[in-house]
């Protein structure tokens, strides 16, 4: 899927959460599907940390760590 369906996708679901009176966050990783596996040759190691810190802010968040 390209950067701009996704973009949109993320703008409708962001409009559609809103209404429902929940929240979200919806973000474009630099880098192919399947960056965050380090064992596979699409990994990408700078957004695979991206992605984990946000994971990880995220379960804290969730679990009030």
């Amino acid at each position: 899927m390209p950067p701009e369906a996704v973009t949109a996708l993320g703008a409708a679901l962001d409009a559609a959460l809103d209404a429902a009176g929940l929240q979200a966050v919806n973000e474009v990783f630099p880098g192919p599907h399947g960056y965050s596996m380090a064992d596979t040759g699409m990994y990408d190691e700078e957004s695979a940390e991206r992605h984990f810190a946000s994971l990880r802010a995220l379960l804290d968040r969730t679990l009030q760590r």
